[in-house]
């Protein structure tokens, strides 16, 4: 493991990190606060990740100049004395030594095998002095911490000799950080809580990783992405500890698709641990164990039945922690030790188990999974009982479950039934649709389709594969699919319209199509009952409406949101998008999280994504940058998982958030990229939507020809689909101003109409800002400040306008510029500050260079380094260049303290509060 990177490695353990750069912050201080943690503990089962927060918090210290002494004991050496204690000091032996009298370094070098051992032994108190002296010494000058992994394995005397030090070292800048393989309510090790009494500290307790986390390890340290119900099992098999999950997901790579619903394989190493620890069961526990693995979990009653009473072989396996209980209920101690059991048991033993277990539970689910599981072969009774189950299972929302049921059923279904057979494949495509495994749907409808007759059954294919291709594949794909569905119904009105209405969808590079098929989708569903895709279809023909530039029937969408049912699977995020773009944020996040909560109820998951996706977009609106930018992430993961491995809507959003927090070259880098290539596919939604981020990046860094070119370019693709009003996806309200930086004012006075024109059919508080700055800019550009200046008074007043933070700071900002261009210094002065005040709060960098630029041009005196000294300027250099305050020290000859004070006056003579601000003025003033 490279150490230097085992923090950016650390996947889901945010806060941890958090508290252990706190800690190391606290001890680095030249005077510690007294609510400074003196120790960090680190708790939990092996494999959760212990090690690498470990390593990662030492890592910390090391970059902010504390010493930093390491010990990684090993269970073969706990039993040699003082072993831990030379790791601990051998890379500062030198320094060690020249903290100590020559009688102590010849005690500690005897301790440490240095030095012949004398045929009395040595006293340990005499090892515990001289350790103590030399790191008390040492931390007098430095701050130290002593870093000690799997604490269970230390040997006794390095215990004590820690111990003794952290009982002396209560006033004196030394901390540790330990980590213990334990229960949660283990003592503390080396009694630290003693050491320090009064003192506070972290004990942290490593939790399971989060399924999120499960996908972002898996990628980040294998670079691979499970299908969602897959990713499902192996949290639970792993019971989300890391290297469990990242020994089986090793495994999976190497072998053909698992099935979903099938076993995931148990690598090697893994299995032979854990049947060496099973090896020892007598026949009784291994029957017990073996049918609470079959079942999952059983009642302590059901179980006792089964083994007629052998509370012994229960108490055993409980007291072994093989079988675990809560209540009155039995599971596996651990989901691993369950599937062990089950793969070492024989075929027969296991099909002899399900028996048992069919006959135990009155439960429908179950009864017809053990009754597949006891035989083997066709069975249409056993078939039938499987569908079913899967039926009822899919009701209740468990799709993953649902899909076992369903492959199960198929699997047993008699070869002369062929009906039966493709309409149990069609509800396991179905159920993997919903549960987001879209390649395994695909994969089973790619085989189905070609084999049914035109009806009902090639119908519902049809119309499934048509969703999991407009999700994995291209739009032209989704729409032949429907058109397709919609010929093999037949007469059934119905499946007609869902085809019609999903063509409404999937025709987004044919807006016109688009709207027929919408219109035609509600005219066959008026006399829907429920009426639920009656709802969703009035508003797609309300979208599409507005799209093609007609005036907004909002009574379509009163009327859909009147009569759509809450719990229908059929909703839509229109009503969302056409509130956000009215800037009705919280109407609009109200409309994505419900959907959003409703789809996980209810076991729907293919739809997470765009879900995600739209929420991280609202958030952007919103100014709520750092919220937007992880439902961004969230949004990229999910589509992963459902096999959707470009996932570019999610990422297009993250690029845009990446644009206003103002990592611009990076937000560039990627949408213009993306942008070129959704074009040349003919994509031209996602292109336009790609071409937003690369907007923003040139907005923000005011390039006026490359925003007009963007516009240009953005027109063409929605003329290409027909779309007159694009709402958020248009960028030609930021070419208004750009016309008039270009000079090309009759050009901006012909796009300021058309935008004006816009705004009175559909009126929207962001537009409105938009031609705020327009009007004042053009009005500036033809001399007449006065005019200029008036359209800039709406933002005078704070509550007056409704719009979002960014607008009013960039409103702000042109203000500044005609008040100034107006000889009015203060009150131009007043604007900007006003605007840099909004820009720091919402975390639009990018913007603060533009602010601060104008705010130079009044001739104020901008906080800047040329009121440092030479010796503050050095240092100002080396800090911002990322330097440690001890490496500042290091390179320029100086003590730490002076690099501290220097860096002190530097911030107050800046106006600044932290390095990141120290290095964005330093870049500056290089470029300058």
């Amino acid at each position: 493991m490279d150490e230097r990177n085992a923090a950016a490695r650390i996947v889901g353990r945010q806060a941890e990190l958090a508290t252990l750069q706190r800690f190391v912050d606290g001890l680095a201080q030249a005077r510690p606060s007294a609510d400074a943690d003196r120790f960090v503990l680190i708790e939990g089962p092996a494999g959760i990740g212990k090690s690498q927060l470990w390593l990662a918090g030492a890592e910390l210290a090391v970059r902010r100049g504390v010493r930093t002494l390491r010990a990684r004991p090993a269970e073969t050496e706990a039993d040699f004395a003082y072993a831990a204690l030379g790791d601990l000091l051998r890379d500062d032996w030198e320094a060690v030594r020249s903290a100590l009298p020559r009688q102590q370094i010849e005690s500690l070098s005897i301790a440490l095998g240095l030095a012949d051992r004398p045929a009395g032994g040595i006293e340990p108190s005499l090892v515990q002095a001289a350790v103590s002296n030399a790191l008390l010494s040492l931390a007098a000058d430095r701050p130290l911490v002593l870093a000690i992994d799997d604490a269970q394995w230390i040997d006794g005397p390095t215990a004590a000799v820690v111990q003794f030090v952290a009982r002396r070292a209560a006033t004196r800048r030394i901390g540790l950080i330990v980590t213990q393989r334990d229960e949660a309510d283990a003592p503390v090790p080396f009694e630290l809580d003693r050491a320090f009494p009064g003192q506070p500290y972290e004990r942290l307790w490593l939790e399971p990783l989060t399924i999120g986390a499960l996908h972002k390890l898996l990628d980040d340290r294998l670079g691979i992405t499970l299908p969602r119900p897959q990713l499902a099992r192996l949290h639970e098999l792993s019971g989300g500890v890391p290297f469990h999950a990242l020994e089986i997901a090793r495994a999976l790579r190497n072998l053909p698709p698992v099935p979903t619903g099938a076993p995931l394989p148990i690598p090697r190493s893994i299995r032979d641990l854990l049947r060496a620890r099973t090896r020892r069961l007598g026949a009784a526990e291994r029957e017990a164990l073996l049918l609470v693995a079959a079942a999952g979990s059983l009642s302590l009653g059901t179980l006792s039945a089964l083994i007629d009473g052998d509370t012994d072989a229960i108490s055993a396996a409980i007291d072994e922690g093989f079988v675990s209980i809560d209540g009155e209920t039995l599971r596996a101690g651990h989901p691993l030790i369950a599937s062990t059991i089950y793969e070492s048991a024989s075929p027969a033993q296991r099909r002899a188990a399900h028996a048992r277990l069919a006959d135990a539970t009155d439960e429908p689910e179950a009864r017809a999974r053990h009754r597949a599981l006891s035989t083997h072969g066709p069975d249409e009774a056993v078939a039938g009982e499987l569908e079913a189950a899967g039926d009822r299972t899919i009701e209740r929302g468990a799709p993953e479950r649902a899909a076992e049921l369903f492959r199960l059923a198929a699997e047993r279904t008699p070869a002369v039934d062929g009906a039966a057979r493709d309409r149990r494949f069609l509800k396991l495509a179905d159920a993997l649709h919903r549960a987001a495994d879209l390649p395994a749907a695909g994969a089973i409808l790619d085989e189905l389709v070609p084999r049914l007759a035109a009806g009902e059954l090639l119908a519902r294919a049809l119309m499934i594969r048509c969703e999991v291709r407009w999700y994995t594949g291209t739009s032209p794909d989704a729409v032949a699919d429907a058109e397709a569905a919609i010929a093999a119904a037949g007469d059934d009105r119905r499946l007609q319209a869902e085809g019609h209405y999903r063509l409404s969808i999937f025709y987004d590079f044919d807006l016109p199509s688009a709207h027929a098929n919408a219109r035609a989708a509600v005219a066959l569903l008026e006399d829907e009952d429920p009426p639920g895709l009656l709802a969703s279809a009035l508003m797609t023909q309300f979208l599409c409406g507005v799209g093609l530039g007609e005036a907004p029937r909002v009574e379509l969408l009163d009327r859909a949101l009147l009569v759509e049912p809450r719990d229908t699977p059929d909703s839509t995020t229109i009503p969302g998008i056409w509130w956000m773009a009215l800037d009705r944020i919280d109407d609009a996040r109200q409309r994505f999280e419900w959907m959003l909560e409703r789809d996980r109820r209810q076991g729907h998951l293919s739809g997470e994504a765009n879900l995600l996706t739209r929420l991280a977009e609202l958030e952007i609106w919103a100014d709520r940058y750092p919220a937007a930018r992880e439902f961004a992430d969230a949004a990229t993961a999910a589509a992963r998982q459902q096999g959707d491995a470009a996932a570019d809507p999610s990422r297009r959003v993250r690029a845009l958030v990446d644009a206003h927090e103002g990592r611009l070259d990076e937000a560039r880098a990627v949408a213009a990229e993306a942008a070129e290539r959704s074009g040349v596919a003919g994509d031209h939604i996602l292109a336009a939507a790609w071409l937003v981020a690369v907007t923003c990046v040139a907005v923000t860094r005011g390039d006026h020809a490359e925003v007009d070119r963007i516009a240009s370019v953005s027109a063409r693709h929605f003329a290409a689909i027909g779309m007159v009003e694009p709402l958020r996806l248009g960028v030609d309200h930021e070419q208004l101003e750009a016309l008039v930086g270009l000079g090309r004012l009759e050009d901006a006075r012909t796009l300021l109409g058309a935008l004006e024109r816009r705004q009175a059919r559909i009126p929207r508080p962001w537009l409105e800002a938009a031609l705020t700055r327009g009007r004042a800019l053009l009005r500036m550009a033809e001399g007449d400040m006065a005019g200029a200046i008036a359209q800039t008074d709406v933002v005078s007043q704070p509550a007056a306008t409704g719009w979002r933070r960014l607008d009013r700071a960039r409103a702000l900002l042109v203000r500044g510029t005609v008040l100034r261009r107006a000889r009015q210094p203060r009150e131009a002065a007043a604007a900007l500050d006003e605007a840099t005040a909004i820009f720091e709060a919402i975390g639009a960098r990018g913007w603060l260079d533009r602010v601060r630029a104008e705010a130079d041009r009044l001739g104020r005196r901008r906080p800047g380094t040329e009121a440092l000294t030479p010796s503050e300027q050095q240092v100002a250099e080396l800090a911002a260049s990322g330097m440690t305050n001890r490496e500042v020290a290091d390179r320029l000859s100086l003590s730490p303290k002076t690099v501290e004070a220097h860096l002190a006056r530097t911030y107050a003579k800046l106006g600044i509060r932290s390095r990141a601000e120290l290095g964005r003025l330093m870049a500056a003033r290089a470029d300058d």
